[in-house]
């Protein structure tokens, strides 16, 4: 794999992240609406249902968020390495 390819990756990964992360506030907005179109244990299991959706497009936004830090952060050293090891580079 390439530097570019690298640095590449690192955007598609943040891009995948901002996806990930939109998902987030539909699903919260239907956890937060669950009373309204059911009552009792139903409206609370409706609840915790769209809350923990929220939560993993949440917890995958940032996941996917770190990972691009990490490929960016890899780029820079493989890119590092290879003019320390290329004469004239």
């Amino acid at each position: 794999m390439t530097t570019a390819e690298l640095h590449d990756l690192a955007v598609r990964l943040r891009e995948e992240g901002r996806r990930a992360a939109e998902h987030r506030v539909p699903l919260d907005a239907e956890a937060a609406a669950a009373g309204a179109w059911c009552s009792g244990r139903a409206a609370e299991a409706a609840h915790a249902f769209f809350a923990t959706l929220a939560q993993a497009a949440r917890q995958a936004a940032e996941g996917l968020d770190d990972l691009a830090e990490r490929v960016q952060f890899a780029a820079g050293a493989y890119d590092e390495a290879e003019a320390a090891s290329v004469p004239g580079r």
